[in-house]
């Protein structure tokens, strides 16, 4: 049994080496895992809450800060970094992987999708309210001391992670449906557009292709989808193809043309012209470190 902070703060930076499904540490102080000192790509949903000092973070080459009573919420397949943390930081933290449970929680975890499709960024800072909930959720997945779990253990915790997925997606539709009320008819037909654009914005940027798919109008598509979360359907593509060009310039060695090509631009200058619109500078800047500066 874990008794100490050193323990829980050996254990944790422990797993995130083995690259276990589950990672976590409660109340840990002063330390942070030197795997985050320089960027790393995470394949972990996580979920990080500082308790006391403040951090830097980077995630995918853009910087915001973690303080006091915030929880940061990370979305699966980053680059992640902790560039500097406060002498007295004091930090909880959740991470741990989606293949698991997808079969438990099937088209749930397209709510992650949407996050991650609406904020190019992958990250969210959340109220101080959702600390406790979280600190509870860390408290119940604590690293296994060991690999010998039985099948009751084993299937406790794919539910406690399934309940915890639940969550994180209710606090991500209730920072981006803006709709006072949404029917579950419009929730199911918001969730196969997220699908539909997941698997296709690299090739497919038209609002009648994704309405042709549903059997709908454009205009009606178009129409239903700001009513609910206050975005067009061509900006979710467009949202969708900028957070991946963003992930392939800061996470990779791709030539701009190797890019341009992989999602489907006819040049390298014609990619260049879409991304400048989206973020306010070139690629080859942005790759440079010379991005704008972006709320978290």
């Amino acid at each position: 049994m874990l008794s100490t902070i050193d323990d829980e703060y050996t254990a944790f930076a422990n797993a995130l080496e083995r690259g276990s499904d589950v990672c976590t540490c409660i109340n840990a102080k002063r330390h942070i895992p030197q795997l985050f000192s320089a960027p790393i790509y995470l394949e972990y949903v996580g979920i990080l809450t500082c308790t006391a000092g403040s951090m830097e973070i980077s995630v995918n080459g853009e910087t915001c800060s973690l303080n006091s009573s915030e929880t940061l919420l990370l979305s699966e397949n980053m680059r992640f970094q902790v560039i500097t943390a406060s002498p007295d930081i004091e930090y909880s933290a959740l991470f741990y992987r989606i293949d698991p449970i997808r079969a438990i929680i099937g088209t749930t975890v397209m709510a992650m999708k949407l996050f991650a499709t609406l904020n190019p960024k992958t990250v969210y800072i959340t109220p101080a309210t959702n600390v406790d909930v979280f600190h509870a959720y860390t408290s119940l997945l604590k690293t296994r001391a060991t690999e010998n779990e039985n099948y009751y253990e084993d299937n406790e915790r794919r539910l406690l992670l399934t309940s915890l997925t639940y969550r994180l997606c209710s606090i991500f539709s209730q920072k981006f449906i803006t709709s006072k009320e949404l029917e579950s008819n419009n929730a199911t037909l918001f969730i196969k557009l997220i699908e539909l654009i997941s698997a296709n914005y690299h090739k497919e940027r038209s609002v009648k292709f994704y309405a042709n798919k549903l059997c709908l109008s454009s205009k009606y598509l178009s129409t239903l989808i700001k009513n609910i979360c206050g975005y067009t359907v061509q900006n979710l593509i467009f949202k969708a193809i900028t957070r991946r060009s963003i992930y392939l310039l800061t996470s990779t060695d791709k030539p701009v043309q190797d890019i341009a090509d992989e999602l489907n631009f006819p040049t390298a200058s014609s990619f260049g012209t879409f991304f400048k619109k989206q973020t306010g500078v070139s690629p080859s800047k942005y790759r440079n470190g010379m991005y704008k500066s972006m709320s978290c």
